[in-house]
This record gives structure tokens, sequence and C-alpha cells, in this order.
């Protein structure tokens, strides 16, 4: 039986870990009454949430689902402000320029760019090696094939 190659997500979701790790994030459950919220990571002072983190490891370009997938992390970080009734600083990481120059307002006019410069979400671009980024395009690649 032949084992399963690594999917795209399980690479994503590797890097992920070790990016929040990195940069010093917590990664815990949210509660707001009984409304759960899980952030990528989020980082404290006293105790208390500051920042909240999500990252997306893509590559090179952002599919409809993808783009689907951002906007829902946005509004997750939108909620959580609405139900604390608090600013946070919100950041929303990236590992590949392009994507980074597509969430940028300057570089594109839609509402997603609207959304995330009108409610100062930051957009930082976090640098992977070229094996990582290698890593990521063979998993895609692979999932591709998978789904044909």
């Amino acid at each position: 039986m032949e084992k399963r190659k690594e999917s795209r997500s399980d690479v994503q979701t590797k890097l992920e870990l070790e990016i929040a790790k990195r940069l010093g994030l917590e990664k815990e459950e949210q509660f707001i009454g009984d409304i759960k919220l899980i952030f990528d990571g989020v980082k404290k002072k006293n105790e208390e949430v500051t920042e909240i983190y999500e990252i997306y490891c893509g590559i090179e370009k952002l599919k409809f689902a993808q783009k689907q997938k951002i906007a829902n992390d946005l509004l997750k970080m939108l909620l959580f402000e609405k139900l604390k009734n608090k600013e946070f600083e919100k950041k929303i990481v990236v590992v590949d320029e392009n994507i980074k120059d597509f969430l940028s307002k300057e570089k594109h006019k839609t509402w997603l760019n609207q959304v995330i410069d009108g409610f100062n979400v930051k957009i930082e671009l976090y640098k992977i090696s070229y094996e990582q980024r290698k890593e990521i395009k063979e998993a895609k690649k692979n999932q591709n094939l998978m789904q044909k």
C-alpha cells in the first residue's frame, strides 16, 4: 500500500506552527460567552490579548476558496474586537510577496483590500527558505494530482 503523500494543507499547517513559534505567538481558544474563536496566534501583555494573528502559507496566486479563507479570518478578527468592545493589533502573516501585493490596497482595489485597510489590519511578509517554498510547491502539485 502506497504511503499517502503529504498534502498542501499538511505542509502549510506545519509551516504555520513553525512561524507562530518563531513569532512568539500563543495558540489558545478565545471564549466570549459561549462563542469560541481560534486564531493562528495571539500575543498578550499582562495575560490580556493585545494582538491577534492569522497566518497564510499559500504561494503564488489566490484562488477563490483561499480568498474566502482570508475573508473569514478577517471577519473572525473583527467579530472578536466587536464582542470584546476593544481594538486589537490585527495581523495577517503571509509567506509570498505576490500574496502580500494582492492584499495591498495600493496594488489592488477590491472590497477585501478595502476591509484590510479600513480596519487597520497589517499584512506582514514572513520570509521562508527556498526549501520551504519548494516543499509547498511540491505538496500543491501532489494535491492537484489527487483532485483529478
